[in-house]
């Protein structure tokens, strides 16, 4: 089901489960959305053990958590999805009471639609459920229909005895396939497994040879990895390393209402602290100190029109490699792009200044020719700095999504889509137009025949975010 459908869908609610197309068809109204009952927080941290049943599967497939009271429950959201094993690729709704009394708390679909109702990110778990034998309801995929109930079976109560970071205790059965169509699809994909998947196979479901290519094939219902769970909760709920003071004054601006940035930074790449490795600096600094090198402390006399001469053009284009896949000369800045972006940002960095017609190394360009922390250091500085308020949030956004190693031909239409989010727009109400000078800078560092320059201007983004200087 696409996401158009399952919108209609959701909106639709359980009339749609019944075959009916809309409450209009009725002499009645459905009633206003109702948020469920919302206590203040409790006065001392609590957890909870929960069990987690998928409804309506069999053997069933359940998850027995330890998830701490005060997670917002669109990070519960994030506990559920991990501990199940889905991809967050589909709507979800968190609801109590029965399907003639759904109390539902809004999901960020919802949000970004400005339906009325009380937000997920707003309310702790701790605020919905509160003693053993509370029921809270949770629905993922409103096409397939994924519909999980949430009991309460202990309740911690203290500092000593409440965990920081959830924890998944047992569990058992695989999690279904995405998009496998509800719980009669997975049930005969389970059995096509369990049988060996055998090439001829009888079921109204699907053609085994077809689903041979699209199931993953180390996908088993029997199996589940507790520890596996585990680790990946650590790493999206452990301690996060603190970020820049003007990437964080970003986020405050926009505080109490869900950011598509923030699910980058809960990735793995973002929860750990960030040391420079001496490959990743070495990759970076690498085409600043060739020019450096090559200009020598005395510098270069330029061009009647400032550029670099041709034979610096060449010997940096070859010293980096570029000549191996570059169509056509790499002589001049005018034909090659990359010789005119290291003049350029050589200068930028304070790294080498013109002089008389000369390209000259600066103090710290010359201690950089030899020590590439120099370089690393520099840039650090350079990218946290900004001339107005779009090319800060622009360059924040580039930099969230270049450290989450976004492959460099999504780069674009990624950070389009987090400033958009941030509510930027173009004069005429179009697309925010996404370059910036940021994107140009880190674009250049990825380019070229390098081996680990990717991995390296990934390293590069996140120690801008983390503030990390070498």
């Amino acid at each position: 089901m696409g996401v158009a459908a399952e919108v209609v869908a959701h909106s639709a609610g359980p009339w749609c489960a019944w075959g009916m197309t809309s409450p209009t068809s009725f002499w009645f109204e459905l009633p206003p959305r109702r948020s469920p009952e919302i206590a203040d927080p409790p006065s001392s941290p609590v957890a909870f053990r929960v069990r987690v049943d998928l409804l309506d599967t069999s053997p069933p497939v359940w998850r027995r958590l330890v998830i701490p009271g005060a997670l917002t429950m669109d990070r519960v959201h994030e506990v559920l999805q991990e501990a199940m094993g889905w991809f967050d690729s589909h709507l979800h709704q968190f609801w109590t009471g029965t399907q003639f009394d759904r109390r539902e708390l809004l999901n960020n679909f919802q949000v970004s639609e400005k339906e009325e109702g009380v937000w997920e990110g707003e309310v702790r778990l701790d605020q919905i459920i509160h003693e053993v034998g509370d029921i809270l309801r949770y629905d993922y995929d409103f096409g397939d229909g994924w519909d999980h109930r949430i009991k309460v079976e202990e309740v911690f109560v203290g500092v000593a005895d409440v965990p920081e970071v959830p924890l998944c205790v047992t569990g058992r059965k695989a999690c279904p396939p995405e998009d496998c169509g509800g719980t009669g699809g997975y049930a005969e994909m389970a059995r096509w497994v369990r049988a060996g998947r055998p090439d001829t196979f009888d079921s109204a479901w699907f053609d085994p040879v077809e689903l041979r290519d699209w199931l993953d094939e180390d996908w088993h219902p029997d199996e589940f990895d507790a520890d596996r769970v585990n680790v990946n909760l650590a790493a999206l709920f452990g301690p996060r390393p603190a970020l820049a003071a003007g990437f964080q004054g970003v986020l405050d601006m926009f505080r109490g209402r869900p950011l598509l940035v923030e699910e980058f930074l809960r990735g793995p790449e973002w929860t750990t602290p960030e040391e420079p490795n001496p490959r990743a600096v070495a990759e970076i600094a690498a085409p600043f100190q060739l020019l450096l090198q090559i200009i020598g402390q005395e510098g270069v006399k330029l061009t009647a029109q400032g550029y670099l001469p041709p034979a610096v053009v060449q010997a940096w284009g070859e010293g980096m490699g570029y000549h191996r896949s570059w169509i056509g000369n790499i002589n001049r800045e005018s034909l090659f792009p990359p010789a005119g972006d290291v003049h350029d940002w050589t200068k930028r960095l304070g790294l080498a200044h013109r002089y008389k017609g000369v390209l000259k190394p600066t103090r710290i360009g010359l201690r950089a020719a030899d020590d590439p922390l120099v370089v690393w250091d520099a840039l650090v500085d350079s990218l946290s700095t900004f001339p107005d308020e779009f090319q800060e949030h622009a360059g924040w956004m580039t930099l969230v999504v270049v450290g989450s190693e976004v492959p460099e031909g999504s780069w674009v239409a990624t950070v389009r889509a987090l400033l958009t989010d941030l509510g930027w727009a173009s004069d005429g109400g179009g697309e925010v137009p996404p370059w910036n000078e940021t994107l140009r800078l880190l674009n250049f560092l990825d380019y070229g025949d390098r081996d680990g320059g990717a991995e390296a201007v990934a390293a590069l983004a996140r120690g801008v975010v983390k503030q990390c200087e070498a």
